[in-house]
């Protein structure tokens, strides 16, 4: 078994806390848009360990279409609630936010959410001033996503955007070191990787070179092209 690495932080963590650390201050909504592998994800899960009263939703396809089941997803992650009725559910919702302070809201693959759903979700932060973040792709709050006039309304709310690009060759370092890596050329080759396939590029693969590596203490170069020999799209990197 493969351990759990620990959370290192990035340049891309860093802005992703100060965006939300910002929401927090001004009570607003806020917009996070990067492309995926960069870290987003990864730096949210770790804002919600150190932050109390912040409550990270990650919309998945299958059910961020649905206002219903968003509502019940929203309610059980908040208040605990196994209400099914979409009118109780988010009452529910609206009464939870104006009895606490403190409290922000993290929807994660935000781009799945349709119009009607982000919409309602800022009802509660009409309600309360809850600070809410809407983190994912470039397809967050995109206008070619919904009409001109609606789309007019929903973004003017979203005050801020932050937009996290790729992680820095500081950054890749950070992550290999975690991983027991030893020699230049496996962190030249790492740098590689990360610059095409970002911190979930470098995850990937340092896990599957530490099985290479076996009883090894420590990870070279050799391990590292082992363990990419048979993922084509990482040994274009070399």
């Amino acid at each position: 078994m493969i351990e759990q690495q620990e959370f290192v932080t990035t340049s891309v963590s860093e802005d992703v806390f100060s965006a939300i650390d910002m929401a927090r201050k001004i009570n607003d909504c806020v917009r996070i848009i990067g492309i995926p592998g960069i870290g987003k994800t990864a730096a949210l899960n770790e804002y919600i360990k150190l932050r109390s009263g912040t409550f990270l939703l990650t919309a998945e396809p299958a059910t961020a279409g649905s206002l219903n089941s968003v509502g019940m997803a929203l309610s059980h992650l908040m208040t605990g609630s196994d209400a099914r009725q979409a009118a109780i559910v988010w009452q529910e919702l609206h009464r939870f936010v104006r009895d606490r302070e403190g409290l922000t809201l993290i929807v994660d693959e935000a781009q799945n959410c349709n119009l009607k759903i982000i919409r309602q979700i800022l009802t509660l932060n009409d309600a309360s001033g809850l600070p809410i973040i809407f983190c994912g792709n470039a397809n967050v709050l995109k206008r070619s996503n919904v009409h001109a006039a609606d789309f007019d309304q929903i973004s003017s709310r979203a005050l801020t955007t932050c937009k996290v690009s790729g992680i820095s060759d500081d950054d890749a370092d950070r992550l290999t070191n975690t991983f027991g890596v030893e020699g230049k050329e496996a962190y030249v080759l790492m740098r590689r990787i990360a610059a095409k396939h970002h911190a979930r590029g470098i995850v990937k693969v340092l896990r599957r070179a530490r099985l290479v590596a076996g009883s090894a203490k420590t990870i070279r170069d050799c391990h590292i092209r082992d363990a990419a020999a048979d993922m084509p799209e990482i040994e274009t990197c070399f």
